[in-house]
């Protein structure tokens, strides 16, 4: 009983989690904006120049694989 109780209350927490902090990618103008990150999720700014390679393969469920180049500064 303590067991399940405690399953659904994670997945109650996870649910909220979802709804407040959604996890979405987005397409600007110019960037991709690439959210990744556990349990904080952070925001990569991803430019389109910098984009060498982009494949997208699915096996039940979504994958999007990018190749970018390098920053020398």
């Amino acid at each position: 009983m303590a067991l399940s109780a405690l399953f659904a209350l994670l997945s109650v927490f996870m649910m909220i989690r979802r709804l407040v902090f959604p996890r979405v990618l987005e397409l600007t103008e110019d960037t991709i904006l690439f959210p990744h990150g556990f349990p904080r999720t952070r925001i990569t700014r991803i430019l389109y120049e910098e984009i060498i390679s982009l494949r997208d393969s699915a096996l039940g469920s979504t994958l999007l694989a990018l190749v970018r180049k390098e920053y020398e500064s």
